[in-house]
């Protein structure tokens, strides 16, 4: 496809590219506090503005956050800038990219493909996020989708209005589970709500709710339209300023990647930074830092452009049936053996 492979650094000034919580580290001779790259992405988009139009890179990224079957705080990532793409551009690319790959693994490696409860060949579903929360709503107790205290305080037509909506998330907090509480809790606008309903209502069922035509497997989803408010880095829409084009894609209910087409108005992207040091006022730890040299990369100009990444590892373990990305690292992050 004509993409530049390429390497960008691993030690950050600052935090971008991704909401995360960092590693901090230490360069003694420039006497430099740095952090490890949650992300490359503001890296590559700088190669944009240098005229490379389509880059890739494959590389370590480093995440300080709690470990999990799905999460190593050190990950293998694929990031790709294609510039004069947007984000529908991107998913006919995915398709064909994901697929190849599992191609390639099912001609050297049969013996490591088992029998799946997803199906790459089906038809992958495209859906806007509040659509899928409509969905959840609408499939409560049918085919496998649980019923759900939710579809008691919230409408399909609630998640269009911000006052219905905060009302609804009131209604429901004193039946959610700690973390879920302390998620909906922290939700401090209407974009923000809308994404919490998402991950807290729609997102553990999209494997039961988007199935192959006889309903025997589950079929890939892009979910798409985010808020604006927690997608800092994507392109606003050009119909619903509220939403961007971003898309997120699962795969047996697994959350592979995420892409966008990429915001390139220095004022605005200036305006989404300082969004994020108030958030990180208010007690996020994952918000951004404020990058002026990147707006000043992108005051010299930025092509239209789309860009996505993909967590290598959880590919891995999407196409291998393994339960735990522990199963796929050779030496994962564990705890000290006891002594």
């Amino acid at each position: 496809q004509g993409f530049l492979e390429v390497e960008t650094p691993m030690l950050h000034a600052i935090r971008g590219g991704a909401t995360a919580k960092p590693f901090d580290t230490h360069h003694n001779a420039l006497d430099l506090d740095l952090i490890l790259r949650i992300a490359p992405e503001l890296y590559l988009k700088r190669l944009l503005v240098g005229g490379f139009d389509r880059v890739y890179e494959i590389g370590r990224t480093f995440r300080n956050e709690g470990i999990s079957t799905k999460h190593n705080p050190e990950f293998t990532i694929l990031e790709f800038y294609m510039a004069y793409a947007t984000f529908e551009d991107l998913m006919d690319l995915v398709v064909d990219m994901l697929r190849a790959v599992d191609a390639d693994l099912r001609t050297k490696f049969p013996e490591l493909v088992g029998e799946r409860a997803f199906d790459l060949q089906a038809d992958w579903k495209r859906v806007p996020m509040r659509d899928a929360i409509a969905d959840r709503l609408e499939r409560a107790g049918q085919g496998g989708v649980p019923h759900t205290p939710w579809a008691e305080a919230l409408s399909p037509e609630a998640i269009e209005d911000e006052e219905a909506l905060a009302r609804a998330c009131d209604a429901i907090l004193p039946k959610l589970d700690p973390a879920a509480k302390k998620q909906l809790q922290s939700c401090e606008s209407h974009g923000e709500r809308v994404l919490a309903v998402f991950e807290l209502l729609a997102e553990p069922d999209l494997a039961a709710m988007y199935r192959t035509a006889d309903g025997a497997r589950s079929a890939p989803v892009f979910i798409t339209e985010f808020p604006w408010e927690v997608s800092p880095l994507a392109r606003r829409n050009d119909g619903d300023p509220a939403y961007v084009d971003r898309f997120e894609l699962f795969i047996d209910g697994r959350e592979l990647s995420n892409a966008f087409s990429e915001l390139n108005d220095p004022d605005d992207q200036a305006e989404r930074f300082e969004s994020q040091l108030r958030n990180r006022e208010r007690g996020d730890e994952e918000a951004m830092d404020f990058d002026a040299d990147y707006i000043r990369a992108l005051s010299h100009g930025m092509p239209p452009a789309a860009g996505f990444g993909l967590g290598v590892d959880r590919f891995v373990m999407l196409l291998c049936n393994q339960p735990s990305i522990r199963d796929v690292l050779l030496f994962p992050l564990l705890r000290p053996e006891a002594e």
